[in-house]
C-alpha cells in the first residue's frame, strides 16, 4: 500500500541524512577511508532502496551507516607502519638499527623540512636541513603529518589521544650559536616554543628536571620534565605535565614535546617517557 511504501524509504532517507552528518565529523580522523566509505555507503543505500524489502533496506543502511563511521574513527594502528618495513627503511638510508618496538607501540617514521618550509623564517631567507624523524607513538593514537601544497609544508609531525588531552609533536627552531645542553633557560625557551607553535596560550611553565639520554646516539638528547598550566579560550586554566627530548642536528635544534593533564599524567606517563626516549633525528640522508 502507499503507506507502507513511504514509511520505510523516509526511515532510509533519515538514516541517510544521520550518516551524512556522522561522516564529516569523522572524516577529521581518516579522510581517505572516510571518502571510499562515503561513496561505498550511496551505492549500498542505492542498491537497497531498489533490489529489497523495505525492512532489509533500513538494516542494511542502518549497517552501512554504522561501518562508515566505525572505519573513520579506527585506530591510527590500523595504517601504521610494522617493524619489517621500519628496519628496512632505515637499513636502506644506512642508519643503525633500533632496539625493537615495545609491544603496544607502533614505530613513526617521517620526513621533515623536505619541501621549504611556508613559515617567518623562511620567508627571511633562513633555510632549515632536511630531517628524518622517528620514534614509538602508542597503538591507540592518531598521526598527523605536515601538510604539503603549493605555498610549502606547513604543521609538524605529532601524535596524540587528543579527546583526552594527551599529545605530543615534533618542534624544530634555528640554532643561535652553540647548541649549550647543560643550559636550563635555554631548555625552557625550547619548550615554551614547542608548547605554544600551534598558538595555545600558557603561564607558569617549569622545568622540573633535564638528564642526558643514557644511550649510543650521535648527538645528546636531553629528557626534560616540566608542568604548565593551559589557558583555554574561555579563560579556564588547565594543569598539565610533560616530558620531552631535546637535541641539536645540522643547523636546527629539534625537540619532541609530550603532555597531558596533571590528573591524567600518571596513567600516560610511561607512553609520554617511551615516546620522548625513542626520539631520533638523523640528517644528512639521501631523502
Amino acid at each position: 500500500s502507499p503507506e507502507r511504501t513511504t514509511r520505510p524509504v523516509t526511515m532510509v532517507a533519515r538514516t541517510l541524512a544521520i550518516a551524512a552528518l556522522l561522516v564529516p565529523a569523522a572524516a577529521a580522523f581518516s579522510p581517505t577511508r572516510v571518502s571510499g566509505a562515503r561513496s561505498s555507503a550511496r551505492h549500498a543505500v542505492r542498491m537497497s532502496a531498489m533490489d529489497e524489502q523495505p525492512s532489509v533496506a533500513r538494516r542494511a543502511l542502518l549497517g552501512t551507516a554504522a561501518l562508515v563511521v566505525g572505519q573513520a574513527l579506527a585506530p591510527s594502528s590500523a595504517l601504521a607502519m610494522n617493524e619489517d618495513k621500519f628496519r628496512a627503511q632505515l637499513k636502506g638510508y644506512g642508519l643503525p638499527t633500533p632496539p625493537k618496538t615495545p609491544d603496544g607501540y607502533f614505530p613513526v617514521l617521517e620526513v621533515y623540512g623536505k619541501v621549504a618550509a611556508a613559515t617567518e623564517d623562511n620567508k627571511a631567507g633562513v633555510t632549515l636541513d632536511p630531517l628524518l624523524v622517528s620514534f614509538n607513538s602508542p597503538s591507540s593514537w592518531l598521526v598527523q603529518r605536515p601538510n604539503i601544497d603549493v605555498n610549502g609544508e606547513d604543521g609538524t609531525i605529532s601524535t596524540g589521544d587528543y579527546g583526552k588531552g594527551d599529545s605530543a609533536a615534533l618542534f624544530v627552531t634555528t640554532k643561535k650559536g652553540s647548541f649549550d645542553e647543560t643550559n636550563k633557560q635555554y631548555l625552557a625557551e625550547v619548550i615554551y616554543n614547542g608548547l605554544t607553535q600551534k598558538a595555545a596560550v600558557i603561564q607558569n611553565l617549569k622545568l622540573k628536571k633535564a638528564t642526558k639520554l643514557e644511550a649510543p646516539t650521535e648527538t645528546p638528547y636531553i629528557l626534560v620534565e616540566y608542568t604548565y598550566e593551559l589557558i583555554t579560550g574561555a579563560g579556564f586554566e588547565i594543569a598539565r605535565k610533560g616530558v620531552g627530548s631535546v637535541t641539536s642536528v645540522g643547523n636546527s635544534v629539534e625537540a619532541m614535546i609530550t603532555a597531558s593533564t596533571d590528573i591524567r599524567f600518571k596513567k600516560v606517563e610511561g607512553q609520554l617517557n617511551e615516546i620522548a626516549q625513542s626520539f631520533r633525528v638523523y640528517n644528512k640522508v639521501n631523502l
